[in-house]
């Protein structure tokens, strides 16, 4: 990329790396490291001066039905992949340095960043999100 002097870095997160999931930990703390190895880097660029060549993009989806999350229980709707990598690729091509899938869940951020720890913990129980994996099936063993 430095000798072409373009590219494009992708790095797929998951709203999982703002809201914990009952069962989910390792899973959750490495999507939580997607966004902070996302951020050093769009920094890392800048500092090397080849940010206005080699751009970032950070995308934080919701679920994604692939099969990986067969049996998940949600108050949302799973999304599905081609509308996801439509707009991913949007987000690419509009350079676009962070976004969430769906767009609204972006207010997730805002949420956990007023509410006290135990006030968005009792919502998230609200909303039942410590019993996605009640059912949880995942992808079929090969």
């Amino acid at each position: 990329m430095i000798k072409a002097k373009r590219g494009h870095i992708v790095t797929i997160g998951s709203l999982a790396s703002v809201v914990g999931v009952n069962g989910m930990a390792d899973y959750c703390g490495t999507k939580a490291a997607t966004n902070a190895i996302d951020d050093s880097l769009r920094m890392e660029l800048v500092e090397l001066g080849i940010s206005s060549f080699i751009k970032t993009t950070l995308v934080n989806p919701y679920y994604i039905n692939t099969g990986m999350f067969d049996g998940l229980k949600s108050f949302l709707p799973i999304l599905e992949a081609q509308p996801t990598v439509d707009r991913i690729i949007q987000g690419i091509l509009q350079e676009e340095v962070s976004f969430t899938v769906p767009a609204y869940l972006s207010s997730i951020y805002a949420i956990k960043g007023i509410l006290p720890a135990r006030a968005f913990d009792a919502l998230m129980r609200v909303l039942q999100v410590d019993k996605a994996l009640t059912e949880f099936k995942g992808r079929p063993k090969l």
